[in-house]
């Protein structure tokens, strides 16, 4: 079918001669054969281009970096980096409200790293965006995924979706699939033992008039922050 179309475009050439930059510069149809040909080929990899949100094929383990983040602007909340490496290596960074600040290091076995990039396969990773709430000052969680030279990010900002009695506006609206990815990230990483794990729940209080607060309370904190 390619051939076809070169063929129909080249027969056009013939009949109609292409001017270049100027009416002094004339091409042949001669010329423009190969040019013919190439734009064939640049359009037949268009189907090609948009039917690569599928899950890349992961040969190699040691190929895939990922990284996850969560922030918080307000300070209310655990902030730190991890990068899992596909050979099983694991850098945390704590940033804020966590039990151990600045960088640390951990191993974890290349069969939990295969686990969790089937996670990221089963969650559609790459057929997901970006969840954002209408507010500000919103915690978020960004989360990575590269192999090679292509790589995935996407920025879940807001409240978690599942939040129970959730004022309208402060959910980031983000899928329960991307929930569980960024959970089990922190599970297979081992982030519980270097972020304060008494933070363990979080309750929404609404406040008339059209005013709400949220409450973390854990073992040992209990802080409300007006939004």
């Amino acid at each position: 079918m390619g051939e076809g179309v070169a063929v129909t475009i080249a027969h056009k050439l013939h009949n109609f001669p292409v001017l270049i930059a100027s009416k002094r510069y004339q091409w042949s149809r001669t010329q423009l054969y190969p040019y013919a040909f190439l734009a064939v080929a640049v359009f037949a990899s268009f189907p090609t281009l948009s039917a690569q949100t599928s899950f890349p094929d992961v040969k190699d383990s040691r190929d895939v970096m990922i990284t996850f983040q969560r922030t918080d602007p307000m300070g209310g909340r655990p902030s730190y980096k991890l990068i899992v490496s596909g050979d099983g290596l694991v850098q945390y960074d704590g940033l804020g409200n966590v039990t151990h600040t600045g960088k640390r290091t951990r191993h974890i076995s290349e069969a939990a790293v295969s686990e969790l990039i089937e996670e990221f396969r089963s969650a559609h990773f790459f057929d997901l965006n970006d969840y954002r709430s209408s507010e500000t000052d919103q915690p978020a969680r960004v989360i990575s995924f590269q192999i090679g030279f292509r790589r995935k990010q996407i920025v879940d900002y807001g409240l978690e979706s599942h939040a129970a009695d959730l004022p309208d506006g402060l959910s980031s609206g983000a899928p329960e699939s991307l929930i569980q990815l960024e959970k089990r990230i922190d599970e297979t990483a081992g982030a519980k033992k270097w972020v304060n794990d008494s933070w363990v729940r979080r309750k929404i209080l609404r406040k008339p008039p059209h005013r709400c607060c949220y409450i973390e309370f854990s073992q040992q904190h209990l802080i409300p922050s007006m939004l």
